[in-house]
């Protein structure tokens, strides 16, 4: 196969090798999701973990607020 016409690989555990949390199975699949949308098999880590560390906070704070 010719190497324009391969598709990137992006890997399913950027950023814990093995999860044993919802928090960090949560952060691999947002990673996973982020780098496949944007094509960027390796994006900056820092960014990444703030970015899944705000959308965390909006899910649980979501979560709060549906049971009470």
């Amino acid at each position: 196969m010719q190497a324009f016409l391969s598709k990137p690989k992006f890997d399913k555990k950027f950023i814990y090798s093995s999860p044993t949390t919802l928090y960090q199975e949560f952060a691999n699949a947002y990673a996973y999701n982020k780098m496949s949308i944007t094509c960027n098999p390796r994006p900056n880590k820092q960014a990444m973990v703030n970015e899944i560390n705000a959308e965390w906070k909006k899910i649980k704070s979501e979560k709060n607020r549906r049971f009470n």
